[in-house]
C-alpha cells in the first residue's frame, strides 16, 4: 500500500473526495482520494445507487464489483473515511 500525502486543493476544487475499488467478493482492492469540484463529487454519489436494478448502480455492495464515491467539504474530512478503510486491506504475512 503507498502512503499518501496532504495536498492543498485548487480553488475550484472544494470538496474532499473518497472512491474505494471492491472486487465481486467485497474486497477493498483501491482507495483514492483527493479534491473535486462540489458538483462533479454530487454528480458522482448521484450514480453510487441510482435505482432498484442493482446492475446500474455503481455503489453496489457485497458479490459485485463496486465502485462507491464519498465526499465531504472541510480541511481533510476524507482522512477519518480513510482512515476506517484502510484496515480493511491485507498486511501480507511475512
Amino acid at each position: 500500500m503507498q502512503n499518501g500525502t496532504s495536498i492543498e486543493c485548487m480553488s475550484n476544487e472544494q470538496s474532499c473526495f473518497v472512491t474505494e475499488h471492491r472486487d465481486d467478493q467485497g474486497n477493498l482492492l483501491l482507495l483514492d482520494l483527493g479534491c473535486k469540484a462540489a458538483d462533479v463529487c454530487a454528480n458522482q454519489i448521484a450514480g453510487n445507487f441510482r435505482g432498484e436494478d442493482p446492475d446500474i448502480n455503481l455503489c453496489r455492495g457485497q458479490q459485485r464489483s463496486s465502485k462507491c464515491f464519498d465526499c465531504c467539504d472541510s480541511d481533510n474530512c476524507n482522512l477519518d473515511t480513510a482512515s476506517d478503510l484502510i484496515s480493511e486491506f491485507a498486511t501480507p504475512e511475512e
